[in-house]
């Protein structure tokens, strides 16, 4: 390799030097050597999903919630519409209405709201008695509006509510009344009878009362003429 340096001469010409050239380190690979890079990038790949899938969390150490959650769901995702189907076939069949067309492939579900269950702690939704991953009926954003509740109760079990809240209601004025405080106020009195002489007693009321009588009389007379 000849290389151009500057001389340190006066004149400032161009010296050259020869060096001696190397090669430089060669970076292709043959097709073996591909291929075994390629088994080994698989290897290492086929290792690694082992290992993932080992870590992976048993169902048996998940709670109690979760389990029945995976559990609710891999069943829901085994036969979606196994158990929807046959029910709504059984219904269908009975009742004699046939599916709507608008709902295609989804299941023809019976229109029965989910507030009839009984309720459970056990269920994934308490509030709307129903499980993870089960299969909702088309009008469920309707069924699901529970106002007023259906709630099936007893006449006597009605009649025992209503006297009891009765006996509440007499016991709580009974106390009231036997514990209310005395008045903070005398009333009047005046002596001699209430001063019956001295405002006419009963002899002025009697005659003011007469007065008036026969001057409503003479003005109807009055009023005739």
């Amino acid at each position: 390799m000849v290389t151009r340096g500057v001389s340190n001469g006066s004149g400032g010409r161009p010296s050259y030097h020869l060096r001696p050239w190397s090669k430089p380190p060669s970076h292709s690979s043959t097709p073996e050597a591909s291929e075994e890079s390629k088994m080994a990038a698989a290897r290492s790949l086929v290792a690694a999903a082992a290992a993932a899938s080992a870590r992976r969390t048993p169902l048996a150490v998940l709670p109690a919630f979760h389990q029945r959650a995976f559990t609710t769901s891999r069943a829901s995702l085994a036969e979606p519409t196994s158990t929807s189907a046959s029910s709504t076939s059984s219904t269908s069949s009975s009742n004699g209405i046939n599916k709507d067309p608008q709902l295609g492939d989804y299941p023809d579900l019976p229109l029965v709201s989910l507030q009839h269950r009984r309720w459970s702690p056990n269920w994934w939704d308490p509030q709307e008695k129903r499980n993870f991953g089960e299969t909702l009926h088309e009008q469920h954003d309707a069924m699901s509006v529970w106002a007023p509740d259906a709630h099936a109760l007893p006449a006597s079990t009605a009649l025992f509510q209503f006297a009891l809240a009765g006996l509440a209601m007499t016991a709580f004025a009974g106390m009231v009344y036997l514990t209310k405080f005395e008045r903070p106020a005398v009333p009047r009195t005046y002596p001699r009878d209430g001063l019956r002489a001295e405002m006419g007693g009963t002899e002025l009321a009697a005659l003011s009362d007469a007065e008036t009588e026969e001057g409503g009389e003479e003005e109807d007379a009055e009023d005739s003429e």
